[in-house]
C-alpha cells in the first residue's frame, strides 16, 4: 500500500512539473482574457454612451418642436415654457403635410407591393426552372444588388423625366407620382442596374 501511494505521488509530482514547465502560457492566457474582457466592457460603455447621446438629442429635438422658430435659434438649450402643439398644427395645415403624408404612403405601399410581386415571380421562375440561362440571370441579380443606388440614381432620374415628358407629349397628362413609383420599383429590383 505504501508503494502505490509513492507511485501516485511521483506521478502527481511529474504532472505538476509538466504543468509548471509552461508558466508563461497560463499567464499570457489570463492577460489575453483580461484584455478581451476589458475591451468588451469598453465597447459596451461606448455603445451605451452613444445610445444615451442619441436619446438626449432626440429628446432635445422633440422639446424644441414645441417652441417658436426664433426662440430655437436665439436660445437653443432653453426648455419650452409651454407644450403647445401650434407648430404641428401649422405644419399640417400651412405646409400641406397631410397631403404629403398621403402621397408618401400611397407611393410606398404601391411600390412595395409591385416590387414584392415582381421579385417573387422572378425568384420562383429562376429557382424552379432548369434552363441554362437561369444561372446567369441569377448572377445578374446578385451583381445588381452590389451596385449602390447612388451610382444609378441620376441616370434613372433622367429616364424618369424623359418618360414624363414623353407621356405629356403623347397622352396630354401624366402624374409625376407614377414616374416616381417607377423609379422606386426600378431601384428596388437589382436587375435594371446590371442591364
Amino acid at each position: 500500500m505504501t508503494e502505490e501511494t509513492i507511485d501516485l505521488t511521483a506521478t502527481t509530482h511529474v504532472a505538476a512539473e509538466g504543468a509548471t514547465s509552461l508558466p508563461g502560457h497560463s499567464s499570457r492566457h489570463r492577460i489575453r482574457r483580461a484584455l478581451g474582457t476589458l475591451t468588451w466592457q469598453a465597447t459596451k460603455l461606448v455603445i451605451a454612451l452613444w445610445c444615451l447621446f442619441n436619446i438626449v438629442l432626440f429628446g432635445w429635438v422633440i422639446l424644441n418642436s414645441f417652441r417658436g422658430g426664433s426662440a430655437i435659434f436665439s436660445r437653443p438649450l432653453e426648455l419650452p415654457k409651454t407644450l403647445s402643439p401650434t407648430n404641428y398644427v401649422s405644419a399640417w395645415t400651412a405646409s400641406s403635410l397631410g397631403r404629403g403624408l398621403f402621397n408618401t404612403l400611397t407611393i410606398v405601399v404601391t411600390c412595395t407591393i409591385i416590387t414584392v410581386v415582381l421579385a417573387s415571380m422572378a425568384a420562383y421562375v429562376l429557382a424552379r426552372t432548369n434552363v441554362p440561362t437561369a444561372g446567369p440571370i441569377t448572377s445578374f441579380f446578385a451583381i445588381g444588388l452590389g451596385i449602390p443606388v447612388q451610382v444609378v440614381m441620376i441616370p434613372l432620374w433622367v429616364a424618369m423625366n424623359a418618360v414624363s415628358g414623353f407621356m405629356w407629349d403623347t397622352i396630354g397628362w401624366w402624374d409625376e407620382r407614377i414616374s416616381l413609383g417607377m423609379l422606386y420599383v426600378a431601384t428596388s429590383l437589382p436587375l435594371p442596374y446590371s442591364c
